[in-house]
Protein backbone atom coordinates (compact mmCIF):
# COMPACT_ATOMS: atom_id res chain seq x y z
CA UNK A 1 0.00 0.00 0.00
CA UNK A 2 1.31 3.61 -0.66
CA UNK A 3 2.39 5.31 2.31
CA UNK A 4 2.72 9.34 2.55
CA UNK A 5 6.62 8.97 2.18
CA UNK A 6 6.27 7.27 -1.57
CA UNK A 7 2.89 8.51 -2.75
CA UNK A 8 2.96 10.64 -6.10
CA UNK A 9 0.18 12.48 -7.56
CA UNK A 10 -0.10 13.56 -10.91
CA UNK A 11 -1.23 16.60 -10.31
CA UNK A 12 2.28 17.84 -8.61
CA UNK A 13 3.75 17.43 -12.22
CA UNK A 14 2.14 19.02 -15.22
CA UNK A 15 4.71 17.32 -17.51
CA UNK A 16 2.56 13.82 -17.14
CA UNK A 17 -1.02 14.32 -16.92
CA UNK A 18 -2.08 10.74 -15.94
CA UNK A 19 -0.49 8.29 -13.64
CA UNK A 20 2.29 6.19 -15.21
CA UNK A 21 4.63 3.58 -14.16
CA UNK A 22 6.58 6.40 -12.17
CA UNK A 23 3.57 6.58 -10.02
CA UNK A 24 4.97 5.31 -5.96
CA UNK A 25 8.69 7.19 -6.58
CA UNK A 26 9.22 10.52 -6.94
CA UNK A 27 10.00 12.06 -10.23
CA UNK A 28 11.73 15.12 -10.92
CA UNK A 29 11.34 16.80 -14.29
CA UNK A 30 14.92 16.50 -15.81
CA UNK A 31 16.15 20.52 -16.78
CA UNK A 32 17.57 20.81 -20.15
CA UNK A 33 21.46 21.43 -19.99
CA UNK A 34 22.79 24.33 -21.83
CA UNK A 35 26.05 22.58 -22.36
CA UNK A 36 24.87 19.00 -23.55
CA UNK A 37 25.06 19.17 -27.30
CA UNK A 38 21.46 18.04 -28.96
CA UNK A 39 21.42 15.40 -31.02
CA UNK A 40 21.80 15.48 -35.02
CA UNK A 41 18.75 14.41 -36.91
CA UNK A 42 20.32 11.53 -38.41
CA UNK A 43 21.04 10.54 -34.34
CA UNK A 44 17.57 10.88 -33.62
CA UNK A 45 16.91 8.71 -36.91
CA UNK A 46 19.04 6.27 -35.46
CA UNK A 47 17.35 6.06 -31.84
CA UNK A 48 13.89 5.92 -33.55
CA UNK A 49 15.35 2.77 -35.63
CA UNK A 50 16.77 1.04 -32.45
CA UNK A 51 13.61 1.53 -30.53
CA UNK A 52 11.19 0.92 -33.23
CA UNK A 53 7.92 -0.01 -32.37
CA UNK A 54 6.64 -3.90 -33.29
CA UNK A 55 3.59 -5.10 -33.86
CA UNK A 56 2.04 -7.22 -30.31
CA UNK A 57 0.77 -10.38 -32.30
CA UNK A 58 -1.14 -13.00 -29.76
CA UNK A 59 -2.49 -15.94 -31.17
CA UNK A 60 -6.07 -16.76 -30.25
CA UNK A 61 -5.69 -20.50 -29.50
CA UNK A 62 -3.07 -19.20 -26.85
CA UNK A 63 -5.70 -17.14 -25.09
CA UNK A 64 -6.78 -18.33 -22.09
CA UNK A 65 -11.37 -17.74 -21.83
CA UNK A 66 -12.15 -15.50 -18.66
CA UNK A 67 -15.41 -16.09 -17.14
CA UNK A 68 -17.82 -13.43 -16.94
CA UNK A 69 -17.67 -11.68 -13.42
CA UNK A 70 -21.33 -10.69 -12.51
CA UNK A 71 -22.54 -8.15 -9.90
CA UNK A 72 -25.52 -8.16 -10.77
CA UNK A 73 -26.45 -11.28 -13.21
CA UNK A 74 -27.24 -10.58 -16.96
CA UNK A 75 -27.29 -6.76 -15.63
CA UNK A 76 -24.47 -5.41 -14.00
CA UNK A 77 -20.45 -6.57 -14.62
CA UNK A 78 -17.88 -6.81 -12.27
CA UNK A 79 -14.52 -5.48 -13.59
CA UNK A 80 -16.11 -3.40 -16.53
CA UNK A 81 -17.63 -0.06 -16.93
CA UNK A 82 -21.42 0.20 -16.56
CA UNK A 83 -23.59 2.88 -17.43
CA UNK A 84 -27.12 4.47 -16.60
CA UNK A 85 -28.82 6.80 -18.37
CA UNK A 86 -32.10 8.76 -18.27
CA UNK A 87 -33.72 12.20 -17.65
CA UNK A 88 -32.72 14.54 -15.23
CA UNK A 89 -35.33 13.72 -12.43
CA UNK A 90 -36.34 10.46 -13.08
CA UNK A 91 -34.34 8.46 -10.03
CA UNK A 92 -31.64 7.47 -11.24
CA UNK A 93 -29.85 8.14 -8.28
CA UNK A 94 -32.66 6.14 -6.62
CA UNK A 95 -32.02 3.34 -8.25
CA UNK A 96 -28.22 3.70 -7.56
CA UNK A 97 -28.95 4.22 -3.62
CA UNK A 98 -31.05 0.93 -4.07
CA UNK A 99 -28.53 -1.46 -5.64
CA UNK A 100 -26.20 0.28 -2.41
CA UNK A 101 -29.19 -1.21 -0.52
CA UNK A 102 -28.67 -4.92 -1.83
CA UNK A 103 -24.87 -4.92 -2.16
CA UNK A 104 -24.23 -3.31 1.46
CA UNK A 105 -27.09 -5.91 3.59
CA UNK A 106 -26.10 -8.57 1.12
CA UNK A 107 -29.31 -9.38 -0.06
CA UNK A 108 -30.59 -10.92 -3.36
CA UNK A 109 -31.33 -8.33 -5.97
CA UNK A 110 -34.85 -7.59 -7.44
CA UNK A 111 -35.16 -10.57 -9.92
CA UNK A 112 -33.93 -13.21 -6.64
CA UNK A 113 -30.31 -13.28 -8.18
CA UNK A 114 -27.82 -13.40 -5.02
CA UNK A 115 -26.51 -10.30 -4.17
CA UNK A 116 -22.56 -10.68 -2.50
CA UNK A 117 -21.71 -8.49 0.72
CA UNK A 118 -19.61 -5.51 0.17
CA UNK A 119 -19.41 -1.77 0.18
CA UNK A 120 -19.78 1.07 -2.17
CA UNK A 121 -17.83 4.06 -3.10
CA UNK A 122 -19.77 7.09 -4.20
CA UNK A 123 -18.58 9.93 -6.63
CA UNK A 124 -20.75 12.51 -6.04
CA UNK A 125 -21.48 15.71 -7.87
CA UNK A 126 -24.97 17.09 -7.94
CA UNK A 127 -26.43 16.06 -4.47
CA UNK A 128 -25.34 17.07 -0.97
CA UNK A 129 -24.49 13.62 1.54
CA UNK A 130 -26.53 15.23 4.23
CA UNK A 131 -29.78 16.92 2.37
CA UNK A 132 -30.47 13.79 0.29
CA UNK A 133 -28.34 10.76 0.69
CA UNK A 134 -28.68 10.02 4.13
CA UNK A 135 -32.47 9.85 3.92
CA UNK A 136 -32.78 7.96 1.02
CA UNK A 137 -30.20 5.40 2.86
CA UNK A 138 -32.61 5.58 5.57
CA UNK A 139 -35.84 4.77 3.52
CA UNK A 140 -34.40 2.00 1.91
CA UNK A 141 -31.92 0.36 4.73
CA UNK A 142 -28.46 1.25 3.41
CA UNK A 143 -25.84 0.02 5.77
CA UNK A 144 -24.33 3.16 6.04
CA UNK A 145 -21.52 1.82 8.02
CA UNK A 146 -20.60 0.38 4.58
CA UNK A 147 -20.59 3.32 2.21
CA UNK A 148 -17.87 6.29 1.74
CA UNK A 149 -18.56 9.25 -0.18
CA UNK A 150 -14.98 10.70 -1.96
CA UNK A 151 -15.17 14.47 -0.77
CA UNK A 152 -12.47 16.34 -2.63
CA UNK A 153 -8.67 15.92 -2.00
CA UNK A 154 -6.64 16.53 0.89
CA UNK A 155 -2.88 17.36 1.26
CA UNK A 156 -0.46 15.01 3.03
CA UNK A 157 -1.18 16.81 6.09
CA UNK A 158 -4.70 17.00 6.10
CA UNK A 159 -5.13 20.07 4.56
CA UNK A 160 -8.31 20.85 1.96
CA UNK A 161 -7.34 21.44 -2.06
CA UNK A 162 -8.49 22.89 -4.50
CA UNK A 163 -7.56 20.32 -6.77
CA UNK A 164 -10.95 18.82 -7.98
CA UNK A 165 -11.29 14.76 -8.39
CA UNK A 166 -11.67 13.59 -12.00
CA UNK A 167 -11.54 10.41 -13.57
CA UNK A 168 -7.88 11.06 -14.55
CA UNK A 169 -7.09 10.12 -11.16
CA UNK A 170 -6.18 6.68 -11.72
CA UNK A 171 -3.97 6.03 -9.58
CA UNK A 172 -5.55 8.11 -6.53
CA UNK A 173 -8.93 5.85 -7.38
CA UNK A 174 -7.32 2.90 -6.69
CA UNK A 175 -6.06 4.43 -3.56
CA UNK A 176 -9.62 5.31 -3.00
CA UNK A 177 -10.89 1.75 -3.11
CA UNK A 178 -8.12 0.02 -1.19
CA UNK A 179 -9.15 2.55 1.81
CA UNK A 180 -12.75 1.94 1.31
CA UNK A 181 -12.18 -1.48 1.81
CA UNK A 182 -10.23 -1.08 4.82
CA UNK A 183 -12.56 1.38 6.52
CA UNK A 184 -15.22 -0.36 5.91
CA UNK A 185 -13.83 -3.66 6.08
CA UNK A 186 -15.75 -5.79 3.68
CA UNK A 187 -14.26 -5.49 -0.41
CA UNK A 188 -15.69 -2.60 -3.07
CA UNK A 189 -18.19 -4.02 -5.14
CA UNK A 190 -19.30 -0.85 -6.64
CA UNK A 191 -18.18 2.38 -7.25
CA UNK A 192 -21.05 4.97 -8.47
CA UNK A 193 -20.04 8.22 -10.31
CA UNK A 194 -23.19 10.28 -10.73
CA UNK A 195 -22.67 12.82 -12.68
CA UNK A 196 -19.71 11.52 -14.76
CA UNK A 197 -20.13 14.82 -16.61
CA UNK A 198 -18.80 16.44 -13.09
CA UNK A 199 -15.25 14.70 -13.37
CA UNK A 200 -13.90 14.88 -16.80
CA UNK A 201 -10.90 17.00 -15.37
CA UNK A 202 -11.45 19.16 -17.96
CA UNK A 203 -11.57 17.15 -21.79
CA UNK A 204 -14.14 18.12 -24.37
CA UNK A 205 -17.32 15.13 -23.03
CA UNK A 206 -18.17 15.70 -26.68
CA UNK A 207 -14.78 14.47 -28.17
CA UNK A 208 -14.63 10.81 -28.75
CA UNK A 209 -10.74 10.55 -28.89
CA UNK A 210 -10.75 12.36 -25.02
CA UNK A 211 -13.70 10.62 -23.83
CA UNK A 212 -12.20 6.76 -24.74
CA UNK A 213 -8.63 7.68 -23.79
CA UNK A 214 -10.23 8.43 -20.09
CA UNK A 215 -12.54 5.30 -19.82
CA UNK A 216 -9.78 2.92 -21.47
CA UNK A 217 -7.34 3.90 -18.16
CA UNK A 218 -10.73 3.62 -16.20
CA UNK A 219 -11.58 0.31 -17.80
CA UNK A 220 -7.71 -0.81 -16.84
CA UNK A 221 -9.02 0.05 -13.33
CA UNK A 222 -11.74 -1.67 -13.20
CA UNK A 223 -10.27 -5.33 -14.45
CA UNK A 224 -7.61 -4.98 -12.35
CA UNK A 225 -9.94 -4.81 -9.11
CA UNK A 226 -13.09 -6.49 -10.06
CA UNK A 227 -15.25 -3.74 -9.27
CA UNK A 228 -18.08 -2.93 -11.29
CA UNK A 229 -17.68 0.78 -12.10
CA UNK A 230 -21.68 2.13 -12.59
CA UNK A 231 -21.52 5.62 -14.61
CA UNK A 232 -24.13 8.15 -14.05
CA UNK A 233 -25.15 10.28 -17.55
CA UNK A 234 -28.30 12.38 -18.30
CA UNK A 235 -29.76 11.95 -22.22
CA UNK A 236 -31.78 14.39 -23.90
CA UNK A 237 -35.16 14.94 -24.99
CA UNK A 238 -34.53 15.00 -28.87
CA UNK A 239 -36.53 12.86 -30.99
CA UNK A 240 -34.56 10.24 -31.89
CA UNK A 241 -35.88 7.01 -32.00
CA UNK A 242 -32.91 5.26 -30.61
CA UNK A 243 -32.30 5.04 -26.67
CA UNK A 244 -28.26 5.38 -27.01
CA UNK A 245 -28.59 7.93 -29.35
CA UNK A 246 -30.17 10.12 -26.64
CA UNK A 247 -27.02 9.69 -24.58
CA UNK A 248 -25.20 13.24 -23.76
CA UNK A 249 -21.54 13.79 -24.92
CA UNK A 250 -19.46 11.92 -27.04
CA UNK A 251 -21.00 8.18 -28.50
CA UNK A 252 -17.68 6.85 -26.97
CA UNK A 253 -19.38 6.85 -23.35
CA UNK A 254 -21.25 4.15 -24.50
CA UNK A 255 -18.87 2.42 -26.96
CA UNK A 256 -16.51 1.85 -23.67
CA UNK A 257 -19.43 0.50 -21.61
CA UNK A 258 -20.01 -2.97 -21.30
CA UNK A 259 -23.33 -2.80 -20.08
CA UNK A 260 -26.25 0.47 -21.00
CA UNK A 261 -29.09 0.56 -18.92
CA UNK A 262 -31.71 3.48 -18.97
CA UNK A 263 -34.01 4.72 -16.43
CA UNK A 264 -37.23 5.70 -17.61
CA UNK A 265 -41.14 6.62 -16.94
CA UNK A 266 -43.47 4.43 -17.90
CA UNK A 267 -45.56 5.66 -20.68
CA UNK A 268 -48.89 4.13 -19.06
CA UNK A 269 -48.18 5.50 -15.60
CA UNK A 270 -46.32 8.40 -14.71
CA UNK A 271 -45.44 7.34 -11.00
CA UNK A 272 -43.75 4.16 -12.27
CA UNK A 273 -40.12 3.39 -13.21
CA UNK A 274 -38.63 1.04 -15.80
CA UNK A 275 -34.90 -0.10 -15.43
CA UNK A 276 -34.55 -1.33 -18.97
CA UNK A 277 -31.73 -2.59 -21.32
CA UNK A 278 -30.09 -0.13 -23.68
CA UNK A 279 -27.24 -1.82 -24.98
CA UNK A 280 -26.00 -5.25 -23.47
CA UNK A 281 -23.62 -7.15 -25.17
CA UNK A 282 -22.85 -9.97 -22.78
CA UNK A 283 -24.94 -12.22 -20.63
CA UNK A 284 -28.47 -13.13 -22.24
CA UNK A 285 -32.30 -12.48 -20.78
CA UNK A 286 -31.76 -9.09 -20.04
CA UNK A 287 -35.12 -8.42 -18.31
CA UNK A 288 -36.60 -4.76 -17.44
CA UNK A 289 -37.51 -4.29 -13.77
CA UNK A 290 -40.64 -1.71 -12.98
CA UNK A 291 -40.29 0.36 -9.30
CA UNK A 292 -41.75 2.88 -7.70
CA UNK A 293 -40.55 5.85 -5.24
CA UNK A 294 -43.06 5.70 -2.19
CA UNK A 295 -43.78 8.76 -0.32
CA UNK A 296 -40.99 7.74 2.42
CA UNK A 297 -38.36 7.40 -0.52
CA UNK A 298 -38.42 3.71 -0.60
CA UNK A 299 -37.78 2.12 -3.88
CA UNK A 300 -40.91 -0.13 -4.32
CA UNK A 301 -40.24 -3.44 -6.84
CA UNK A 302 -43.55 -3.50 -8.88
CA UNK A 303 -42.31 -6.56 -11.37
CA UNK A 304 -38.90 -7.70 -11.16
CA UNK A 305 -38.75 -9.62 -14.62
CA UNK A 306 -40.56 -8.53 -17.55
CA UNK A 307 -39.43 -10.16 -20.35
CA UNK A 308 -39.65 -8.63 -24.20
CA UNK A 309 -39.12 -4.83 -22.70
CA UNK A 310 -35.68 -2.55 -24.29
CA UNK A 311 -35.55 0.78 -23.55
CA UNK A 312 -35.97 1.57 -27.52
CA UNK A 313 -39.34 -0.03 -26.96
CA UNK A 314 -40.14 2.12 -24.32
CA UNK A 315 -38.99 5.27 -25.99
CA UNK A 316 -41.39 3.99 -29.07
CA UNK A 317 -44.00 3.68 -26.60
CA UNK A 318 -43.68 7.12 -25.48
CA UNK A 319 -43.04 8.97 -28.88
CA UNK A 320 -46.44 6.91 -29.97
CA UNK A 321 -48.35 8.47 -26.81
CA UNK A 322 -47.33 11.80 -27.05
CA UNK A 323 -48.75 11.63 -31.08
CA UNK A 324 -51.80 10.03 -29.73
CA UNK A 325 -52.05 13.06 -27.47
CA UNK A 326 -51.70 15.73 -29.93
CA UNK A 327 -54.11 14.30 -31.91
CA UNK A 328 -56.74 14.32 -29.61
CA UNK A 329 -55.77 17.51 -27.81
CA UNK A 330 -57.10 20.40 -30.05
CA UNK A 331 -54.54 22.98 -31.13
CA UNK A 332 -55.25 26.63 -29.97
CA UNK A 333 -56.25 27.72 -34.02
CA UNK A 334 -59.00 24.81 -33.91
CA UNK A 335 -60.76 25.78 -30.37
CA UNK A 336 -60.49 28.93 -31.45
CA UNK A 337 -62.12 27.82 -34.69
CA UNK A 338 -65.11 26.08 -32.83
CA UNK A 339 -65.41 28.97 -30.53
CA UNK A 340 -65.78 31.96 -33.46
CA UNK A 341 -68.32 29.08 -35.72
CA UNK A 342 -70.72 29.01 -32.38
CA UNK A 343 -70.59 32.63 -31.50
CA UNK A 344 -71.39 33.59 -35.83
CA UNK A 345 -73.94 30.85 -35.80
CA UNK A 346 -76.56 32.89 -33.92
CA UNK A 347 -76.01 35.61 -36.55
CA UNK A 348 -73.50 38.55 -37.22
CA UNK A 349 -71.75 40.65 -34.60
CA UNK A 350 -69.37 43.65 -34.90
CA UNK A 351 -65.79 42.39 -35.13
CA UNK A 352 -64.61 44.79 -32.30
CA UNK A 353 -67.30 42.73 -29.78
CA UNK A 354 -65.85 39.52 -31.23
CA UNK A 355 -62.24 40.47 -30.09
CA UNK A 356 -63.40 41.89 -27.09
CA UNK A 357 -65.29 38.16 -26.14
CA UNK A 358 -62.15 36.42 -28.32
CA UNK A 359 -59.94 38.13 -25.69
CA UNK A 360 -61.78 36.89 -22.50
CA UNK A 361 -61.38 33.20 -23.80
CA UNK A 362 -57.52 33.68 -24.16
CA UNK A 363 -56.99 34.34 -28.25
CA UNK A 364 -55.46 36.97 -29.82
CA UNK A 365 -56.79 39.52 -32.49
CA UNK A 366 -54.09 37.60 -34.57
CA UNK A 367 -55.42 34.53 -34.21
CA UNK A 368 -58.81 35.25 -34.55
CA UNK A 369 -58.29 37.11 -38.27
CA UNK A 370 -56.29 33.78 -39.27
CA UNK A 371 -59.14 31.43 -38.14
CA UNK A 372 -61.78 34.06 -39.48
CA UNK A 373 -59.66 33.27 -42.87
CA UNK A 374 -59.60 29.97 -42.46
CA UNK A 375 -63.57 29.51 -41.95
CA UNK A 376 -64.20 32.17 -44.79
CA UNK A 377 -66.03 34.22 -42.62
CA UNK A 378 -67.88 37.01 -44.48
CA UNK A 379 -66.89 40.93 -43.11
CA UNK A 380 -69.21 44.08 -44.15
CA UNK A 381 -69.56 47.92 -43.02
CA UNK A 382 -72.70 48.49 -41.60
CA UNK A 383 -73.85 52.08 -41.14
CA UNK A 384 -72.51 55.28 -41.99
CA UNK A 385 -70.03 58.00 -40.45
CA UNK A 386 -69.11 57.48 -36.73
CA UNK A 387 -72.36 54.90 -36.40
CA UNK A 388 -70.89 52.47 -38.96
CA UNK A 389 -68.70 49.50 -38.15
CA UNK A 390 -68.06 46.32 -39.36
CA UNK A 391 -69.39 42.65 -38.71
CA UNK A 392 -68.29 39.32 -38.99
CA UNK A 393 -70.92 36.92 -40.66
CA UNK A 394 -70.90 33.19 -41.50
CA UNK A 395 -71.38 32.88 -45.55
CA UNK A 396 -75.09 31.05 -46.56
CA UNK A 397 -73.74 27.90 -47.24
CA UNK A 398 -71.70 27.59 -43.74
CA UNK A 399 -75.31 28.75 -41.75
CA UNK A 400 -77.42 26.10 -43.56
CA UNK A 401 -75.13 23.35 -42.69
CA UNK A 402 -75.08 24.56 -39.18
CA UNK A 403 -78.70 24.35 -38.94
CA UNK A 404 -78.78 21.13 -40.34
CA UNK A 405 -76.32 19.69 -38.09
CA UNK A 406 -78.31 21.31 -35.33
CA UNK A 407 -81.54 19.99 -36.39
CA UNK A 408 -80.23 16.54 -36.57
CA UNK A 409 -78.67 16.36 -33.18
CA UNK A 410 -82.35 17.32 -32.10
CA UNK A 411 -83.57 14.14 -33.47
Amino acid sequence: MRTPENSYHHFDNPFYPFPDERIGKRHTPAVPDPLVKKPTDKEKQNDLEKNALHPKLVLASDVKKQPTRWLWENKILRGALSLITGLGGVTKTYWTVYMASCITGGRNWADGSPCELGSVLFFYGEEGIADVYLERFESNDVDQSKVVFWDGMISEDGESSDVDVSLKMIAEIETAIKATAEKTGVPVQMVVIDPISNYWGGINENSNADVRSVLKRLQRLADKTGVAFVLIQHTGKSSKSHAQQKVLGSTGIVAACRTVWGVFVDPDDKEVRLFAPVKVNVGYNHTAVSYRISSGGKVEILDDSISDMTADDIESAQQAARREARNRTPSKRDECAMWLWGILSDGEKPVNQIYELGKAQGYSERTIDRTKTELEVGSKRVGFGKEGHIVWNLPLLSRVLNERYHETLEK
